[in-house]
């Protein structure tokens, strides 16, 4: 049975308590990222959600999320980093560290064709459209059985249209009468 510890570099090493025969700790140790604790993990919502508002009505954020260990954040942004924001959220949330993420297109751009696109493809049976989290192009969500087009020649169609990639499901929230 080997025995490990987590050292405060986040590195796993065999302890000395380990019993007779194991093998010594080897001279280089495999680095390895510690286990989220409920603090880190508070810190990374709290920080989102400061970042989130700092940024909010900025046109070249699209989203704030927190990164899949709950830890850090990543945010999706078009243009230079907004380095005033970052470094203040630096010095309130020091263990928080952010990822910043290039955006292809410009949110508020995306927002807008958005926008345009429930209008004018209302008739196709567009019910509502999304701009992708990652800033990436735009989702379309039809009424089933309202379009007279596949969903995928609606892909492609939406997209030469918009000049953006755009997928198209089945799914649209049904409106309110």
């Amino acid at each position: 049975m080997l025995i490990t510890a987590l050292l405060p570099a986040g590195c796993l090493a065999q302890t000395p308590e380990s019993p007779a025969g194991a093998a010594p700790t080897p001279q280089s140790l495999v680095l390895t990222s510690p286990e989220p604790t409920p603090s880190s993990t508070t810190d990374a919502t709290l920080a989102a959600s400061d970042l989130s508002r700092k940024l909010h009505g900025r046109p070249e954020l699209a989203s704030v999320a927190t990164d899949p260990a709950g830890t850090g954040l990543v945010l999706y942004w078009y243009g230079p980093e907004p380095a005033s924001e970052l470094s203040a959220l630096a010095a309130t949330y020091p263990e928080v560290v952010v990822e910043v993420h290039g955006t292809d297109y410009l949110p508020r751009d995306l927002q807008d064709l958005a926008s345009d696109l429930l209008i004018t493809e209302e008739a196709s049976g567009v019910g509502a459209v999304s701009v992708r989290p990652d800033g990436s192009g735009l989702d379309a969500f039809v009424h089933g059985g309202l379009s007279n087009q596949s969903l995928a020649a609606m892909e492609v169609r939406l997209s030469e249209s918009t000049g953006v990639p755009v997928t198209v499901e089945s799914g649209a929230p049904v409106p309110a009468m």
